[in-house]
């Protein structure tokens, strides 16, 4: 792997970007999205085939750069598509995997001759899905079909047997193999519109079913001229489904769409098998699945490919499997081991399908997880602040209810009694508090030993009459007793 392949600086930072913000807003990415995040902030040296979907993820999801909240100071920045735009690289992945293409497709094309040369017998191509239908699988296909029947297989000399390829469509013939539990609807749509456009062309199509043809899969499936399916194969058809968040405005919105993707679905199955749409939608609604032979009467196929290996064992076959199973036929009722290896084949296909179910809700589940323990964290995190306001309240609460006690203020009380000062003492201090205020005045008061030798009889009474106000007062507080006792004379 060359060294070009490691992820530049830009990358790296647009990377963990992606990453925090999916933590912090729990939004936007696939789980396909994180590791790709992951690899390219670690600096791994990225594989060709990892670059190519990079180019293809960011050739598909360039639209979204005009969605709200994609730049900074729009509303609900950043979006679900900013964030899984950067778990992929942001801007400078999608320049440095357009760079890795565009350098990689010329050194092809200067080499052409030589590693390029691609063999087809009896003017036939042929391709297979053996995966689930996604965005990345969906190109792999599509880009095989391109490089057969394109513009590109003629520039890089073709052969169609002995031949040299003289115009896009001299292959005559497109063979798909189809083994797939389904996936997603729209890009199965990209599937079976590029299988269409080969048909448009003149090309004939022929799909065969051998395994699982479920779900999307049967879809993709319909797009052929001839549909043939092997014995012990299953086709499943069902409504469309998709795991939803949010409100019931969220829900009612999903619910709206995904029952018009079933009803344009049933309109498929309906115009290849003649049948009516309303009853392909109560198939769908019921999850049927079909066998080789149920396919062919329902008209979802044309044709068996093969027999089935007690049917080549009672015509005497040679091989060593074929001759066991012919044993284990003559030993069984007749047709009883048929019954049994079909039925042992469909719990293995219905087995196969429930894993993949369970493998996409375990992802499902990882992320819920994910999200959970970010809240977890986030609500301890409340709990223990909130645990310990709670504490220095009833501290408070404690402290202010033990000090409303009487028994409590009776004792404060008799502690301040018992630490003041002498009831005379006290007065003392008013009075000269008293005195100094009536000084300030310009009347100093008059000492009780002097009123006896005072020509006048009351001169501290005339003086408290002098005065008026807080002078006054003060004055009386100090001089009292010989005021009372002048007011008697």
């Amino acid at each position: 792997m060359p060294d070009e392949n490691y992820p530049n600086e830009g990358m790296i930072a647009e990377a963990k970007r992606g990453l925090e913000w999916r933590r912090e807003y729990g939004r936007g990415g696939t789980g396909i999205g994180v590791a790709r995040a992951r690899d390219i902030s670690r600096r791994a040296n990225l594989s060709d085939d990892t670059i190519r979907r990079m180019h293809s993820y960011f050739s598909r999801h360039e639209v979204d750069k005009k969605g709200q909240g994609f730049s900074p100071g729009e509303d609900g920045y950043p979006s679900a598509g900013r964030i899984a735009w950067a778990l992929w690289g942001g801007d400078p992945g999608q320049t440095w995997a357009a760079a890795w293409v565009r350098r990689n497709e010329s050194e092809n094309s200067t080499n052409a001759t030589t590693m390029n040369l691609i063999q087809i017998e009896n003017r036939t191509g042929k391709v297979k899905l053996n995966d689930a239908v996604t965005p990345w699988s969906s190109d792999d296909l599509i880009g095989e079909i391109e490089k057969l029947y394109g513009a590109k297989a003629v520039a890089e000399n073709l052969r169609i047997g002995e031949f040299t390829a003289k115009a896009d469509d001299a292959l005559e013939t497109l063979e798909i193999e189809i083994n797939s539990p389904g996936g997603s609807v729209l890009d199965g749509y990209r599937v079976y519109h590029s299988l269409m456009g080969m048909r448009e062309r003149g090309v004939k199509v022929i799909a065969t079913g051998n395994g699982i043809v479920a779900s999307m899969a049967s879809v993709i499936f319909m797009a052929a001229d001839e549909r043939r399916i092997t014995q012990g194969s299953r086709i499943m058809i069902h409504e469309a489904q998709q795991t939803v968040g949010g409100d019931s405005e969220d829900h009612a919105r999903a619910a709206k769409i995904l029952d018009e993707m079933s009803d344009e679905i049933a309109s498929i199955y309906a115009g290849v098998t003649g049948a009516d749409k309303d009853d392909m939608r109560e198939l769908m609604k019921k999850e049927t699945w079909m066998g080789a032979a149920e396919a062919i009467e329902r008209k979802f196929a044309d044709s068996i490919v093969g027999k089935s290996a007690v049917d080549i064992g009672g015509k005497g076959a040679k091989s060593e499997t074929n001759n066991r199973m012919s044993i284990l036929d003559r030993l069984l009722p007749n047709g009883e081991l048929t019954a049994k290896l079909e039925a042992a084949n469909g719990e293995l296909v219905n087995a196969a399908n429930e894993i993949q179910t369970l493998t996409n809700k375990l992802k499902e589940a990882d992320a819920i997880l994910a999200e959970a323990a970010d809240e977890l964290r986030e609500f301890k995190a409340k709990a223990e602040t909130a645990e310990v306001q709670a504490k220095a309240d009833k501290e408070a609460r404690e402290a202010a209810e033990a000090l409303a006690k009487p028994e409590v203020i009776e004792a404060k009380a008799l502690e301040l009694v018992a630490s003041a000062e002498a009831p005379e003492a006290i007065a003392n201090a008013i009075s000269a508090k008293a005195a100094e205020m009536i000084a300030s005045a310009g009347h100093a008061p008059v000492d009780a030993t002097e009123i006896s030798g005072s020509d006048s009889k009351t001169p501290n009474l005339d003086i408290f009459n002098s005065l008026s106000g807080a002078e006054r007062s003060a004055f009386y507080a100090t001089n009292q007793k010989v005021i009372r006792k002048e007011m008697t004379l």
